[in-house]
């Protein structure tokens, strides 16, 4: 049995399930939409029963009033959600009370006021029921390795395993200092220097680096990788204290 209680979102009339296994609210583009509501960008997924995942669309601030009392209330956006689920922030947040027995909505902060509370079945929630996926609805916040693995997952078309460049973007540096920062390479072990030769070469030989006779030069070295090897890198550190942040 679920219990359901009939909210005012923008002043429509929504009947939305009260679902104390979810942790946030939750709502469908479709319904914010037909609200005229703005939808922020929100990374992250919202992790289901079953352990599967479902994006997250974005978030939106959605006017909320129940029993004459208004206020308002973050939603997490999905492309399909079968209805409004009111989740345990919004109960703790705005001191809702559950009364299944004597089928009422309560608040503690107006102990005066309280709603009716429609316990059933409902039909558009009948698929997800079987499924198990509509309750224990937990916001996940997605990494930033997590949201590429992401992408990648998403458009392996797109994704080489080997280093490119793009023509697409240009990148300058504002340099704010007085004079030119001119460095001279760091001493290295001989194995270390045949290492960073093979790998300038490389670079070279791909068409990602090109040769220069800038006033400015920075020294290179050899940071080791957590899985192993050695990657190449440049110490701008220098030139990074009269960059333009």
């Amino acid at each position: 049995m679920l219990p359901f209680v009939c909210i005012k979102l923008r002043g429509v009339n929504q009947n939305s399930l009260i679902d104390s296994g979810a942790n946030v609210c939750i709502i469908s583009r479709s319904l914010v939409n037909s609200l005229g509501l703005v939808i922020k960008t929100q990374v992250g997924r919202i992790k289901l029963a079953d352990n599967q995942f479902a994006y997250i669309v974005g978030c939106v601030n959605v006017p909320i009033e129940m029993a004459g009392v208004k206020c308002t209330h973050r939603f997490y956006v999905l492309e399909e959600a079968p209805t409004v689920i009111l989740g345990t922030d919004f109960m703790d947040r705005h001191g809702i009370i559950l009364d299944i027995q004597g089928r009422k909505v309560m608040f503690k902060n107006h102990p005066t006021l309280w709603m009716d509370l429609v316990v059933g079945n409902s039909e558009s929630l009948s698929k997800e029921i079987e499924r198990n996926l509509v309750f224990n609805l937990q916001l996940w916040e997605e990494t930033e390795h997590e949201r590429i693995e992401g992408l990648i997952s998403e458009f392996p078309d797109v994704i080489c395993d080997k280093i490119g460049r793009t023509n697409l973007v240009e990148y300058s540096i504002e340099y704010e200092g007085t004079s030119t920062v001119r460095q001279r390479a760091y001493k290295t072990s001989p194995w270390k220097a045949k290492l960073i030769r093979e790998e300038v070469q490389k670079l070279l030989d791909m068409g990602l680096i090109r040769e220069s006779n800038s006033q400015f030069s920075s020294p290179v070295l050899l940071a080791p990788k957590a899985e192993g090897g050695q990657r190449l890198v440049i110490d701008f550190r220098a030139i990074n204290k009269f960059s333009k942040r």
